[in-house]
């Protein structure tokens, strides 16, 4: 089995699809947003006003038998993971490790990968 660690190399956005900056994993987002007295969870979440964070890598796997899994040790709730574009897992609870078996995408016959893994 071949095991290889994807901290580095990662992209981070907050709110979208532009103005990425570079990051190693693990990394807190919201740590970098402001914070506001009128944030809807007040100090519970120390008045960060939350939002949506995109985090961008990308991947050069090839399979040749076997499987291709994806070990993430900690994604913040409502991870949505996407190969090219293509939804190929969903993780609805925060700080749990989870498994995505990406085989099938990688599989021979299947699209190639280019742009990589979205979370």
């Amino acid at each position: 089995m071949l095991r290889e660690s994807l901290s580095h190399g990662w992209l981070f956005s907050r709110g979208g699809d532009d103005g990425f900056e570079s990051v190693i994993i693990p990394h807190d987002g919201m740590l970098g947003a402001p914070r506001s007295a009128g944030a809807p969870s007040g100090s519970v979440q120390g008045y960060f006003e939350g939002g949506t964070y995109t985090y961008r890598r990308a991947i050069c796997a090839k399979r040749r038998g076997g499987c291709v899994l994806l070990e993430f040790e900690g994604v913040y709730r409502d991870a949505v993971v996407r190969l090219d574009g293509r939804t190929v897992a969903s993780h609805g609870y925060g700080y749990a490790p989870f498994v995505v078996d990406v085989s099938r995408e990688l599989a021979d016959g299947a699209p190639p990968l280019s742009r990589g893994l979205l979370l």
